[in-house]
């Protein structure tokens, strides 16, 4: 689509973790990259929602080619996924959401490398050498485009394996994202657990010793006189 900012293609996944091909030149700067874990997200989002316009995507590449990766895409359109079922229609756009919800699905989001960052100059005149194909199919553009624009590789790794069922490898598809939440910024909130009520202890009191009470003095002195006496040598 002619608003997309990066154009996709899913790599390798191995357990948690996907390897997401991106290149750029066409919504931002000639240079542009994201790498934060909103941005993630919404790539493995986009994946599903932005499976269908890849007809417009293979115009002008050889049969055989652009069969294969419409194939690919309808396998991704189709499969089940239950990142898609948990979280809907969110408001990928909100930072606020980001940073309560993301880190419950992606863990980790990283760049792994760039590839043809030579510069805005140059790439402008790529781009200028390149354009021509535009009128032969979007296909053969970014296929050459690949080999000669600033692309970079992203690591994505997800809470649960599950959320990536729905990638496919070689699956190419735009895509609208950017960096929505700054993590530096606003962190991510933090679960807050319900904290069991700590029981007092009971206090352990010795107990007090009396003190026989006093005789008055008058009793004192009766007693006296009521001992016997002892007897003289």
């Amino acid at each position: 689509m002619s608003t997309d900012t990066y154009y996709v293609r899913v790599g390798k996944t191995a357990g948690r973790e996907v390897t997401l091909h991106c290149l750029t030149g066409f919504g931002g700067g000639f240079t542009d990259y994201a790498s934060g874990r909103a941005f993630g997200l919404m790539l493995l989002l986009d994946a599903k929602r932005r499976a269908d316009p890849t007809e417009f995507l293979v115009r002008g590449l050889p049969k055989a080619v652009a069969r294969e990766r419409v194939a690919l895409a309808k396998k991704s359109s189709k499969a089940k996924s239950p990142l898609h079922a948990e979280l809907g229609e969110p408001p990928v756009w909100d930072a606020a959401w980001h940073a309560e919800h993301t880190p419950r699905f992606v863990a980790r989001s990283h760049l792994l490398a760039r590839h043809n960052a030579v510069g805005e100059g140059r790439l402008q005149k790529i781009i200028d050498e390149l354009s021509p194909l535009q009128q032969k199919g979007k296909g053969l553009f970014l296929d050459a485009a690949w080999a000669r624009l600033h692309h970079f590789d992203l690591s994505v790794e997800v809470t649960d394996e599950k959320y990536l069922q729905h990638l496919v490898e070689g699956h190419v598809f735009g895509t609208t994202a950017y960096d929505a939440w700054i993590e530096k910024q606003l962190p991510p909130k933090k679960k807050v657990s319900a904290k069991k009520p700590k029981l007092a202890k009971p206090k352990l009191t010795k107990p007090k010793l009396t003190k026989p009470a006093k005789q008055p003095v008058t009793a004192r002195r009766n007693e006296k006189k009521r001992r016997p006496s002892r007897a003289g040598t």
